[in-house]
């Protein structure tokens, strides 16, 4: 495996998914690519929210079809980080 900590910086995600078994299942695979840092795991709206505006990730995976999070979640990121 290449040392990618020596070539860039990790690609920080965020994750949002009711189910932990996905949230876990998704942190282990992107963590073990050493391209990835997961900067947070949320099960609610509510704890996506205090993810984006204490650690911005590059990149955020929504499970968008479950009910309190998903698409209504989104619009409130830009405030967090419009770009």
């Amino acid at each position: 495996m290449i040392d990618v900590d020596t070539l860039f910086d990790p690609i920080t995600v965020g994750i949002v998914d009711d189910h932990i078994i996905v949230r876990e299942g998704l942190d282990a695979v992107l963590t073990r690519s050493g391209i990835y840092r997961v900067v947070f795991s949320a099960e609610t709206a509510a704890q996506a929210l205090l993810g984006f505006s204490t650690r911005p990730p590059d990149i955020v995976l929504i499970a968008l079809g479950r009910a309190g999070g998903g698409l209504e979640v989104l619009p409130k990121t830009q405030s967090t980080r419009p770009s």
